[in-house]
């Protein structure tokens, strides 16, 4: 049985493609022939020979020993160059998972197992990637390609109906070189009235009767266009204009409509809605005065549906031209799954109780399926035609919520502590972080106490021996908000509290059992250098639906020590001979689960099981090492290996079970200073991190997904204000020497090619007022591989492993590489003279990505990129303030990114992104405290960001521009005092406060905007347009040395380009007891 797509809109494609050029070709349809063309290794166009090709020899169905041959029927590696092989149809899970040649499947042209078709009958259209019109633009190259579904857009081929799709063809023409695609989505999107349907009223129930042809029903739009007589339900609103709405209802038209029967037309959307948030389905309708009943439909499809049934006439009439409305109380619906079962109705039966109607298994929480009918009760054929208007949701649910928190912790001293929890929150309780949409929770109630004691207080302090253990347990309860059974159907609270759903975890833990450090340096080597944890978990969950139970326990052993054996090359200098920190760890866990599950409260036993077992050890080696001051070095290795898989053995014959995966980090870093003023650096970071997918069993796969990662930097700091002293230190040598060598009045003569003492004053004052000058280049590389096949029981080479390079041997396969090489570049100083500061900085970085069959390249560069600050402006007004400053800040920013041409080794035009940024943050910030002990702040940024995307393969070609802007500011207050003797408060003539008081007020405003502009559009359209502001104010008091407590009151107003106003007050109120 094939898709209905009559009553979908449109066939949508998300796509991306490297050069933008050629053809999609899209083929729906009933049936497509069956002979399919191959292409063989040679070139040759194989398989499109008018008859099956099939492994199924036998024509049995199954896939028997000797069969697997692909399709071409004969067995032979691809490399062989067997005769009447296609030489590339060998299956490979990494590198041709389309091969058909021993993939394990039955591989046959007959698609669809009812013999093998040459027919066609189907729907064809072809997409111009080239076209700049045919599709709307996304974000970077990623493009939204939309088609109708009519005869317009597909040319038919053969006899092909939309009603029974069953095949769907893409297919590629047109293409001059070769390309990449990407396809995020193909999908049939939309929602429209189906044709009118006749049946009889008593089709539900099983019974039917011969069809009557003469019987005729349509569907039409009234309005006041279509009939002058026609008169609105409600009042239309007027336009900014003063022109009343256009306003139309549905017309359900008919003609001698026999006794018992029905006409239904329906819609069936692709979305899910969910009703469950309000209350009230509302419709009117118009009286055409003959009678007839009404029929409304909702649920998930034509089998599993909500009804409502009554005459026209039994609505509320709204005095309006025969107008009635209805409306039906959504929690009426699901009340009749709970009525179906207790009469004995098979749970999936037709229900009906007065007006409602039930079938199937429906859900207000899955509204895809909407329907509209007419029925004739009565005994005489009818005609007219029924006007439905405005079907909608109202009483939208606004029920408060409430949720509670609570702790407490007492403390005594450094060898007890317990701290308790409890919490409820109701269904209806949202938190503000939670998001919109049905809160699906219920009233839960929760629990907690946390215990933890240092034992070794209770033993003699000589024994020097650490040993804390904790216990911590939580159990939470829930009354569900909505049945296990029916996610739709509110439960009374009796009705919850058979469905309560109850969990519990506690825990029991030993934490780093050790001795103290003594003076004993064997001890400080053996015993002194262990610690031991023991931790036990268990917990269980348990649902009207399912039960969950599990357990875990690990024992975890540690070894560390500080080697100090150096020896003195020289007054300032050491050389160590042993690292200054080894450190060796094992982990040993298990754990072990089962969950048990029933499909619905009917079923009296739990059938479902599933059930987990793990026993695993990690190992962890780490070495820390600096021979001199100035050069150190780092590196940790960590294994985690499975104990119930075995494959590893130790010694040849103890089972250390397999290794799952490994995480490898190396560092090294070199400083020095030269002259005093020269600072160089070299750093290295390398990573590396792999993991064996565990396959089916106890068993892992064999091959790795691996990564790595390593980073080199280079520094060089230039300290001028060094070289400016060692000037100033010479030109005074100098003077003294020159007061003490003679008397004779003419002055010494300077060598030639030597400046004179004045001239390198100058110099060294110049350069005295310079900050140092920062140089910095990095380079570096991250590779990720997947699926590579190398021994299971050997990591990555070592090289790979330390980060020194992003390959392995390229003899060994994988299924995919992804590369990322970086490269940056940096300068930074400044000018400072007394008060005043003025920094510039430069920075360019470059990062290209490169997986198997595309590459992408960004551009960075910051320049120029300025900051000020002026120190002690509180001078301006001295007697009012004692600090004040100003900062402020600009930057520019160049971006570029796109996709690389992989033969020229240059960015493509199609794709690229170009953008640049101003950014001022802060445009100027003004920090002051005043004499009153009042601190303020006032600040103001603001950042504009314009940028264009190319949709063709030239500069000239069209592109898209993007543009966002956004600004803002603060102010803010602090004031804090304190009355030694005591603050009398007005009214309040025995309280004083005598304690320091803390207030701080701050008031935020910001406004955000975003535009972009497509090649066809002449102006900007906004995308967003926020703007928003909030303040807050905080108080804090301490009563006492052991009593402190204070509030924070806020509110916040925001307004969303859409119209869309929030606005959120919150109260926050704390107390702090020091014990």
């Amino acid at each position: 049985m094939g898709m209905n797509l009559k009553d979908l809109d449109n066939l949508q494609i998300v796509m991306r493609t490297r050069r933008g050029q050629g053809n999609v070709n899209i083929s729906v349809g009933m049936s497509i022939d069956e002979d399919a063309p191959r292409r063989a290794r040679d070139g040759r166009i194989v398989g499109y020979n008018a008859q099956l090709d099939t492994e199924d020899k036998n024509g049995n169905g199954i896939l028997d020993e000797g069969e697997d041959t692909g399709l071409d029927g004969v067995f032979g590696v691809d490399d062989s160059l067997v005769a009447g092989d296609d030489a590339n149809d060998d299956y490979d899970y990494r590198d041709n998972q389309m091969g058909t040649e021993n993939n394990g499947r039955l591989d046959t042209e007959d698609l669809a197992g009812n013999g093998f078709s040459r027919y066609n009958h189907y729907y064809e259209t072809t997409i111009a990637l080239d076209e700049p019109d045919g599709f709307e633009p996304l974000y970077g190259p990623w493009r939204l390609y939309r088609v109708s579904l009519d005869t317009a857009s597909f040319r038919a081929v053969g006899s092909p109906k939309w009603e029974n799709i069953k095949y769907v063809r893409v297919w590629f023409d047109g293409f001059e070189e070769a390309d990449t695609m990407d396809f995020f989505s193909i999908e049939f999107t939309g929602s429209r009235w189906r044709e009118p349907t006749l049946a009889d009223i008593d089709a539900d129930s099983g019974t039917a009767r011969v069809p009557d042809t003469s019987e005729v029903v349509w569907l039409s739009q009234v309005s006041r266009k279509t009939n002058p007589d026609y008169v609105s339900p409600f009042e239309p609103r007027r336009d900014a204009h003063g022109r009343l709405e256009q306003e139309a209802a549905l017309a359900f038209g008919y003609r001698k409509l026999r006794d018992g029967r029905r006409a239904l037309v329906s819609r069936v959307s692709a979305q899910r809605d969910d009703y469950r948030d309000y209350g009230q389905l509302r419709a009117w309708l118009h009286d055409d005065g003959s009678g007839i009943g009404f029929l409304l439909r909702v649920g998930a499809d034509s089998l599993n549906y909500y009804a409502f049934a009554a005459r026209v006439t039994d609505g509320v009439p709204v005095g309006r031209g025969d107008w009635y409305e209805f409306v039906i109380e959504l929690d009426s619906l699901p009340v009749l799954k709970a009525r179906r079962d207790s009469a004995g109705t098979p749970g999936v039966g037709f229900y009906e109780s007065g007006p409602f109607r039930v079938r199937g298994n429906p859900s207000l929480a899955d509204i895809r399926y909407l329907a509209l009918g007419i029925e004739n009760h009565d005994s005489r054929p009818k005609t007219g035609a029924l006007w439905f208007n405005d079907l909608r949701l109202s009483a939208p649910r606004q029920d408060p919520g409430f949720g509670l928190q609570a702790s407490a912790d007492i403390r005594l001293s450094d060898f007890f502590s317990v701290a308790a929890s409890a919490g409820y929150s109701d269904p209806n309780f949202r938190k503000l972080s939670e998001g919109q949409g049905v809160k699906t929770g219920g009233y839960g109630t929760n629990y907690g106490l946390n215990l933890r004691a240092n034992l070794d207080r209770l033993t003699p302090a000589s024994w020097g021996v650490s040993l804390p253990v904790s216990y911590s347990t939580t159990e939470r309860r829930e009354l569900p908000k909505f049945a296990s059974d029916w996610p739709d159907y509110r439960l009374s609270r009796e009705e919850a509290a058979r469905e309560e759903g109850r969990s519990r975890d506690e825990s029991f833990a030993l934490e780093n059992l050790r001795k103290q450090r003594s003076d004993n340096p064997w001890l400080n080597h053996t015993v002194e250098a262990m610690g031991f944890s023991w931790r036990h978990r268990r917990g269980f969950r348990n649902t009207p639906l399912m039960d969950d139970s599990s357990f875990n326990t690990g024992l975890q052993w540690g070894y560390s020590i500080s080697p100090n054996v150096s020896i003195e090359l020289n007054e300032d200098d050491e050389l160590a001979l042993l690292p200054q920190s080894i450190q060796f760890g094992l982990a040993e866990g298990r754990n072990r689960s089962v969950r048990v599950s029933r499909r619905s409260l009917g079923d009296t036993t739990f059938a479902d099981t599933t059930r987990t077992v793990g026993h695993g050890l990690n190992t962890d080696v780490s070495v820390d090492y600096s021979p001199l001051d100035d050069l150190s070095f780092e590196y940790s290795v960590g294994v985690e290996r499975d104990l119930l898989v075995h494959e590893d053995t130790l010694a040849g014959f103890l089972r250390v079970g397999s290794e799952a995966g490994r995480d490898e980090n190396l560092s090294a870093s070199y400083s020095m200073d030269l002259w005093d003023f020269l600072s160089p650096s070299v750093e290295f970071d390398g990573e590396y991190s792999d993991e064996r997918p565990r396959g089916g069993g106890l068993r892992y796969e064999p091959y790795r997904n691996m990564g790595n990662s390593g980073e080199l930097e280079f520094g060089l700091s230039v300290e001028l204000s060094e070289i400016a002293d060692w000037i100033r230190d010479r030109n005074e040598d100098a003077v003294s020497r020159g007061g003490k060598e003679s008397s004779d009045t003419l002055p010494a003569p300077v060598p030639a090619g030597r400046p004179g003492p004045g001239i390198l004053s100058l110099f060294g004052s110049a350069i005295g007022v310079v900050d140092p000058i920062e140089f910095g280049y990095g380079t570096g590389r991250v590779a990720e591989l997947v699926a590579v096949s190398i021994d299971s029981g050997a990591p990555a080479p070592l090289p790979f492993r330390l980060g020194l390079t992003s390959d392995i041997d390229t003899a060994i396969e994988r299924s995919s590489q992804t590369v990322e090489l970086a490269s940056s570049w940096r300068a930074s100083s400044g000018l400072r003279i007394k008060d005043f500061r003025l920094g510039a900085g430069y920075d360019w970085s470059r990062s290209t990505n490169t997986s198997i069959f595309s590459a992408t390249r960004d551009f960075s560069t910051s320049w120029p990129d300025f900051d000020f600050s002026v120190n002690r402006v509180h001078e301006l007004f001295k007697n009012y303030a004692t600090d004040s400053r100003l900062n402020g800040r600009y930057r520019r920013r160049y971006d570029v990114g796109g996709n690389v041409d992989l033969e020229a080794d240059t960015l493509e035009w199609y794709g690229l992104t170009e953008s640049q940024t101003h950014d001022l943050s802060p445009l100027l910030s003004w920090q002051t405290t005043w004499k009153q002990r009042v601190t303020t702040t006032v600040s103001a940024n603001y950042s504009l960001t314009q940028g264009r995307t190319w949709l063709g393969n030239s500069r000239e070609a069209n592109s898209s521009e993007n543009r966002a802007e956004s600004r803002g500011g603060r102010l803010q207050a602090s004031y804090a005092f304190s009355a030694p003797r005591g603050l009398r408060l007005p009214f309040f003539r025995g309280v004083r406060f005598s304690s320091d008081l803390r207030l701080t007020w701050a008031f935020d405003y910001s406004y955000t905007t975003r535009q972009r502009r497509n090649p066809e559009e002449i102006v900007f359209v906004h995308l967003q347009d926020d703007r928003a502001w909030s303040t807050r104010l905080t108080g804090a008091y301490m009563f006492s040395r052991a009593i402190e407590a204070g509030a924070n009151v806020g509110y916040s107003n925001s307004r969303a380009q859409t119209g869309t106003r929030t606005t959120t007050t919150d109260l926050d109120v704390w107390v702090l007891f020091r014990f």
